[in-house]
């Protein structure tokens, strides 16, 4: 949820640029990883390396989902309603991809805001 995939973005995070390179999944991405889903909130810092992640997916032929929820920023996915809308689209992608069986357990009331898919690869 709302990973720094480039963490040049957040040098302070992690100390120096050179950590920032070398733990850069943006910077190592390579064919074949598992699918991934990221969420961002559109007022996120980080969500531009997101996209950057979803460009370099697309590039390499992996799965990759991306979700953003309009009008928040860092951290929007730990409180409701957002919290129930990215466990259930975590849950139905993990289903998807044979992670996991079953139905979604929470279920999504309706007339609250949804999450918004923005890039889907491939």
């Amino acid at each position: 949820m709302a990973p720094p995939l480039d963490p040049l973005s957040a040098v302070e995070m992690v100390g120096s640029e050179e950590i920032a390179r070398r733990i850069s999944p943006n910077r190592n991405l390579i064919k074949g990883v598992p699918p991934a889903i990221p969420f961002f909130g559109s007022e996120d810092r980080f969500l531009v390396g997101g996209r950057e992640f979803m460009k370099l997916s697309r590039r390499l032929g992996n799965t990759a989902k991306l979700y953003v929820a309009e009008g928040v920023g860092h951290g929007f996915f730990n409180r409701y309603p957002w919290l129930e809308r990215t466990t259930y689209l975590a849950d139905r992608f993990l289903a998807d991809y044979g992670y996991i069986e079953g139905k979604p357990a929470i279920e999504l009331p309706e007339g609250e805001p949804g999450m918004k898919l923005v890039e889907e690869s491939p």
